[in-house]
């Protein structure tokens, strides 16, 4: 979802939870608004404040959604690949059609570096490649995350400053303390329900694809290294005999 869309999206919203029912009861003359407004708030609760924070919240985090499923399947198969790669890397349990025929994409790409007579530094380019776009998708979500934690705060800000203005609004003496009140009480709430969105949910989800990333790049790091010590370790001109010969015996079965 594009900015300029979540932006009109929550305008729309503020619109038609903060400013619409107070004034629309004022026009019909069906009750007077500012009774609206008091009856609508009870203790730290006011319905038209939760209904905008998380009808925005949800807006927002809705915006990420798409990256967040997609990560968790990459991160998945990933983490699976990586595994895999390890283990037919480890020189113990060495198989060498484990690696000459493997459809993982980390052992297919690091043969195809050890085929050519690639290097250490070819070995790291092409874990990294691998892992790139999961990466990329990480820091953009953890970019996205911090927008909503800077966002919806200033949305809360939004409602108290309406808040603020409709107190104002409200006729001095002593019979409109409760009405003034009333509206106080809605522009403290406002912030009050963004900030504690913002601390219970978006920071935890931020902090979670942080630590997705540092693992990733932990396993990246080890994989690397395992690949580095296969390269120093196995026997490379004997694994390519083996793969001609593999090769061979694929053409003649062909023919």
């Amino acid at each position: 979802m594009k900015k300029w869309t979540i932006s009109i999206t929550l305008l729309v919203i503020y619109l038609g939870t903060m400013i619409a029912p107070y004034y629309l009861t004022t026009i019909t003359h069906e009750m007077d608004a500012k009774n609206y407004w008091f009856q609508l708030h009870y203790g730290v609760f006011h319905v038209p404040s939760i209904i905008y924070i998380l009808i925005s919240a949800f807006i927002l985090h809705f915006s990420v959604n798409t990256d967040v499923n997609r990560s968790k399947e990459s991160h998945h198969k990933i983490n699976k690949e990586i595994t895999e790669a390890q283990e037919a890397l480890d020189m113990q349990h060495f198989d060498a059609e484990n690696i000459i025929n493997s459809k993982n994409s980390f052992i297919k790409n690091i043969w195809h570096v050890i085929r050519n007579g690639g290097i250490e530094d070819d070995m790291e380019l092409i874990v990294e490649k691998e892992t790139l776009k999961l990466a990329t998708i990480y820091e953009r979500l953890i970019a996205e995350y911090g927008y909503i934690a800077a966002v919806l705060p200033m949305l809360g800000m939004l409602g108290t400053i309406t808040g603020l203005l409709q107190m104002f609004a409200v006729a001095d003496g002593v019979d409109n303390i409760a009405q003034k009140m009333a509206s106080l009480s809605v522009a403290l709430a406002t912030t009050l329900y963004a900030t504690l969105w913002v601390v219970l949910i978006t920071k935890p989800k931020s902090r979670e694809i942080e630590s997705n990333l540092i693992a990733l790049n932990e396993q990246e790091q080890r994989l690397i290294l395992s690949s580095k010590l296969f390269l120093h370790n196995a026997d490379l001109n004997l694994l390519i005999e083996h793969a001609q010969k593999l090769e061979d015996e694929e053409d003649v079965e062909t023919a």
